[in-house]
């Protein structure tokens, strides 16, 4: 990604694998995450001999194992290798019934992060929306000029990765519900950060908002993103409210229930018992 101080180990044997995972446990980490994906393409696949090793190396220090995934072939090895969250969607193809099965039985985590595609277009799709306090607030200045320009809007979706885009956002959709409906936990999710279209703060709500096109109740599509997220991070005193667990709460002056997008009408925040935001205005 063009750093100047790049921190990732790029192992090319199973050795090296498995001293980048012990380098990494002896710097403290507690979760270890594969990038096994082309980028169409692009860039050399990981081989099944480097993350099978990676794997094996992580779990015998009882780490966490992710894997950044795109396509369907490299999710099904991954799960046979016992990989412990396939972070991001499988895109390429429909989820078998099998694949399904075997990521339930084995308590496989799936991350969809639906959003991470859809935000090369939506943003330029629906202008209306950058007049809105919730996203202009969550904008640099800069930012939000350049997307408002009509120029900008037609040529984003003039762009040539724009129709597969589409196209993952759509296969995306149908396996979360086939997931979903095969029992597989679901985590949450969106890449926020990691290019300026994948908004810090809009993309989570954003993301509640496709897994409720995807098929998911209100009710199911938060859970998602409080109660599971805190299963898969393994923190049992948040996500949750009740006696004892930490008082992080977004109060709502609508009901998300009856419409998700509710969750954008905010009228305090608080973390860890004190309200740390109030509504958000112009």
């Amino acid at each position: 990604m063009g750093l100047r101080h790049d921190p990732v180990a790029r192992p090319r044997t199973a050795e090296q694998a498995r001293a980048a995972v012990a380098t990494q446990h002896a710097d403290g980490v507690d979760l270890i995450k594969l990038w096994v994906d082309d980028l169409g393409g692009k860039r050399p696949m990981m081989t099944p001999e480097v993350y099978r090793a990676a794997i094996a190396e992580a779990h015998a220090r009882g780490l966490t194992v992710a894997a950044h995934i795109h396509d369907l072939d490299q999710a099904r090895d991954l799960v046979d290798a016992k990989v412990d969250i396939l972070a991001h969607g499988i895109r390429d193809r429909a989820v078998d019934p099998m694949l399904a099965r075997k990521m339930r039985d084995q308590g496989t985590w799936y991350i969809p992060t639906v959003a991470i595609d859809e935000a090369n277009y939506w943003y330029a799709e629906h202008p209306q929306a950058l007049q809105q306090p919730f996203l202009r607030q969550a904008l640099h200045r800069d930012v939000l000029a350049r997307w408002s320009q009509p120029a900008w809007q037609r040529a984003q979706l003039a762009g040539s990765g724009i129709p597969a885009a589409r196209a993952a956002v759509a296969t995306n959709l149908d396996n979360v519900r086939r997931l979903q409906a095969a029992g597989v936990k679901l985590g949450f999710g969106t890449d926020a950060g990691a290019m300026p279209q994948r908004v810090i703060g809009v993309a989570e709500h954003r993301e509640l908002q496709l897994l409720v096109q995807a098929g998911l109740t209100p009710a199911q599509a938060l859970q998602i993103a409080t109660s599971q997220a805190a299963d898969l991070l393994g923190l049992a005193d948040r996500g949750r409210i009740a006696a004892g667990k930490r008082a992080d709460l977004l109060v709502l002056d609508a009901d998300p229930l009856t419409d998700i997008a509710n969750t954008q009408r905010i009228g305090a925040v608080w973390q860890a018992g004190q309200e740390v935001a109030g509504p958000i205005t112009e």
